[in-house]
């Protein structure tokens, strides 16, 4: 007999495709970061840990009229000891001291559908994550629904279409960095739908 756990993280690792990068590539200060392949989340390659059918269960988004700051997310885990609904800690890339912060929370049926917004260099010269729509979809009714941070409309669009399932990037965690510590983001994805088996 077979480990069902063993059994749930092998499907689970199909089709994971992961974007490039947008903000400040070449950050000296930051660390990289990959949700993916963290030990204590998503456990990649090994397996995949990161429930992929309802991954994401809230995000914490930091933020200012013009920059993002941080994001906190927290992502349903399939070693969280009942499956879905488990959860890990809340996992914080950049700052947490924007002006304002706001937290996304996930329905049982609901994915990150698509993230947009505006990231690099700006008018200013500063460069990072300018601006971030997300927009989720509840996989049950088809009820989408979209919220926007930030709002600098001088730096290049990006965007990333989904399901999005995690997030990697270059982050500086430090305290007495109080704006854009989020450096750059790349996006983690299942761009199939996704079905019971994980596939």
């Amino acid at each position: 007999m077979g480990n069902d756990l063993f059994d749930k993280q092998r499907a689970n690792i199909q089709k994971v495709t992961q974007s490039i990068s947008v903000g400040d590539l070449e950050n000296k200060t930051g660390k990289p970061f990959n949700d993916a392949t963290d030990a204590t989340i998503g456990k990649w390659p090994t397996v995949f840990n990161i429930e992929k059918s309802h991954p994401i269960q809230k995000i914490e988004i930091h933020y200012r009229d013009t920059a993002i700051d941080g994001l906190f997310v927290t992502y349903r885990l399939l070693d969280a000891g009942k499956g879905k609904g488990g959860s890990s800690n809340a996992v914080r890339h950049g700052s947490k001291s924007g002006q304002s912060k706001d937290t996304i929370v996930f329905g049982e049926s609901e994915v990150l559908l698509a993230v947009t917004g505006r990231a690099g260099t700006n008018s200013n010269d500063e460069i990072g994550i300018f601006e971030m729509t997300f927009v989720k979809v509840d996989t049950e009714t088809g009820e989408v629904t979209q919220k926007k941070y930030g709002g600098d409309d001088t730096a290049p669009v990006f965007y990333a279409t989904g399901p999005v399932i995690g997030f990697a990037g270059i982050q500086d965690n430090s305290d007495n960095v109080t704006q854009l510590g989020l450096k750059a983001l790349s996006f983690l994805s299942s761009p199939t739908p996704i079905d019971q088996s994980g596939l």
